[in-house]
């Protein structure tokens, strides 16, 4: 009875079928020579192993809703970089070059500052 029970455990009911482009069919191949397993048993591990697609990180939902404010997001960008490419926001841009220029001589004066700092340390 143990034997029946296991013989159907492992009998399998439903069948499909699967196309396979010829280089995929050939790598499938040289997997099925390497390993001895059959084509259908290969796919099964491959598959089965898979935990994230039996659960994925996020649902169907949480995706959507995350897709939606991202598509907020990347129309209010469009909108701002339309405005400020219009020249409705003139003075912005000067604003923002006065301020990358501050950052630089900032930079400047912090790395003469190291070298100097490393010159005296090397007296």
């Amino acid at each position: 009875m143990d034997q029946n029970t296991s013989a159907f455990k492992r009998k399998r009911l439903a069948s499909s079928h699967v196309r396979f482009s010829e280089k995929e069919l050939e790598i499938i191949q040289k997997m099925q020579q390497a390993t001895g397993h059959s084509i259908p048993d290969l796919l099964k591990k491959a598959l089965f192993r898979r935990v994230d697609l039996v659960r994925p990180l996020l649902a169907k939902e949480d995706v959507e809703k995350i897709m939606v404010e991202l598509r907020r997001q990347g129309n209010n960008i469009n909108q701002i970089t339309k405005q400020i490419n219009s020249g409705l926001m003139n003075g912005w841009s000067q604003s923002f070059n006065s301020l990358v220029r501050a950052y630089m001589d900032i930079r400047h004066i912090i790395s003469e500052n190291s070298i100097k700092a490393i010159a005296n340390a090397n007296r």
